[in-house]
């Protein structure tokens, strides 16, 4: 399963590019320390799979904090959100009480996002939160993107195409899926060399590079091998905004939960 669905016009989208810059004294530096530097990569709300990790007493606390702040401010994004993931699941779908809402992801502008792409992974946040009497099903997991701010050449989505059946009209041209894959034999033949990565053994042959649009969303199981597009040309006033969130399946409710 991959949909492709509007969320937002390109006025909402800006509205809420502008909220985003609006809120950036809430936004919150995530740096990783194999890289030895500094980069404009942040996000905005609590995180499962980083604060989580670090404390779950402290990522619900976060979460109680943000979400606040994140529906006062951005409460028609929220809506519209949950009304189109009603429509796409055919389900009912409400916010995890007590959990942390979808949050956003934040990239400046540095030629490091142009010269590597995310980890190549499968989506497990689920693992990550305490669902008390809740049964859910991993395999009927959700998860989304919804391109908020995107780069003059765009930002997108590499994934493993004999594991999931996509739309070519979705992806990149060829001049710009060149570069990319260029991009990515760069970056794992030196992984490779120095050990940097644990996600060379993918398959370069195997790959579909997905180009997001601003205003809509890319819906999905997670459960196939995929990661963030490099940048192509990444120019000074570049940036990359996406509301990012998960969804496990009450089983008991039939009802999607959705979360960070």
């Amino acid at each position: 399963m991959l949909k492709k669905i509007q969320v937002l016009n390109q006025e909402e989208t800006h509205r809420v590019f502008e909220k985003v810059l609006e809120l950036k004294g809430k936004w919150v530096s995530r740096q990783e320390s194999e890289e030895g530097f500094d980069l404009p990569r942040f996000t905005l709300g609590a995180v499962s799979y980083i604060d989580a990790l670090e404390s779950y007493d402290l990522y619900l606390k976060k979460a109680e904090d943000e979400n606040k702040i994140l529906y006062n401010e951005l409460k028609d994004l929220y809506d519209k959100t949950l009304q189109e993931l009603i429509k796409a699941t055919g389900k009912e779908c409400q916010y995890a009480p007590g959990i942390a809402l979808p949050g956003f992801h934040i990239f400046g502008s540095d030629i490091y996002f142009e010269e590597e792409c995310g980890k190549f992974h499968h989506d497990r946040q689920d693992e990550l939160i305490d669902w008390k009497e809740v049964q859910h099903a991993p395999s009927k997991n959700l998860s989304f993107t919804l391109s908020i701010k995107s780069p003059k050449r765009g930002a997108g989505l590499i994934l493993v195409k004999s594991q999931i059946e996509s739309n070519p009209d979705w992806e990149e041209n060829e001049e710009d899926k060149a570069m990319l894959l260029e991009t990515l034999e760069t970056s794992f033949a030196m992984a490779k060399s120095l050990g940097t990565r644990c996600d060379t053994s993918v398959d370069l042959n195997d790959l579909a590079f997905i180009k997001y649009e601003e205003g809509y969303m890319f819906l999905h199981s997670g459960k196939f091998t995929h990661a963030m597009a490099p940048a192509i040309l990444i120019q000074d006033e570049d940036m990359r905004i996406t509301l990012q969130g998960h969804g496990i399946l009450d089983e008991e409710k039939d009802e999607y939960l959705i979360y960070w």
